[in-house]
């Protein structure tokens, strides 16, 4: 469990005011607050956040993910979850290795994606489907076919996948099968289908949020699928059928693999 502060260091009060203005470099005035409050407070949870800089729960949601992603807060293993605020001089290094983290990945990633589009207009293999029922029944059919690796980053909603993927998924662990999953959504709501995951073997860690989905298989198939901003279960998806184009998205994996934080279950 990672434990609470329950005192303040000198230093903590001493570098506050400095600390306020480093971090306006890449955080919202929200952000700022957040951390301000728990470097002054110690350990809070969400609620206790709501209150104190009355903004609602889902915006303290979103602001204590954020600042969990970027080193900058811990978060308690216990539900409810009660956050605190790393020492200054610590949060400052994770910080600014987010920071670069983050401009190696943009830049890295667009040339991919560049990379990627060249290689599409001379490619056939290639199939949208839309439709989240629909996509979950073609992954199925080629989990099937897997022999090595199952590498996915996707959103993590508390639904999670169908029964028929879930078990396809199993199946293929137990066939020796090595499945990585990287949730952008780590919550309560979705402890469930997270817990259901690694119970079957995946090893699962949670990453920042990147806006789309990703499917790697054996380093052959791959799919990008993408969601509606308001109805987060309707998908469509792109599927290749393309070992360069899956071997650019599993460098995008595996840099992302390296930042998220492991999962384990009790």
């Amino acid at each position: 469990m990672i434990g609470c502060k329950t005192q303040l260091t000198k230093k903590c009060y001493n570098e506050k005011d400095r600390m306020a203005h480093q971090y306006k470099i890449g955080l919202s005035k929200q952000a700022i607050d957040v951390y301000q409050l728990l470097l002054a407070k110690g350990c809070l949870s969400a609620t206790d956040i709501s209150k104190r800089l009355k903004l609602a729960p889902t915006a303290v949601y979103r602001l204590v993910d954020h600042l969990i992603f970027l080193g900058i807060i811990t978060a308690s293993t216990t539900r409810p979850a009660r956050y605190s605020a790393k020492d200054p001089s610590l949060a400052r290094e994770q910080y600014i290795g987010a920071q670069r983290a983050w401009f190696t990945d943009s830049v890295v990633g667009n040339f991919m994606m560049s990379q990627m589009s060249e290689t599409l207009e001379q490619m056939t293999d290639a199939a949208f489907i839309t439709g989240r029922n629909a996509i979950f029944s073609r992954i199925t059919k080629d989990y099937h076919t897997v022999k090595r690796s199952i590498n996915m980053i996707i959103l993590g909603l508390s639904e999670g996948i169908s029964p028929d993927l879930l078990l396809a998924q199993k199946d293929a662990v137990e066939k020796g099968v090595r499945c990585k999953i990287i949730v952008q959504e780590y919550r309560a709501e979705n402890r469930g289908t997270i817990t259901s995951w690694i119970q079957n073997g995946a090893v699962v860690r949670h990453g920042k949020p990147i806006g789309f989905h990703m499917v790697i298989l054996d380093d052959r198939i791959s799919y990008l699928m993408w969601y509606e901003q308001h109805d987060r279960s309707k998908r469509t998806a792109v599927r290749f059928v393309h070992a360069g184009i899956a071997k650019q998205l599993q460098a995008v994996f595996d840099g992302f693999w390296r930042d998220a934080i492991p999962i384990h279950i009790s």
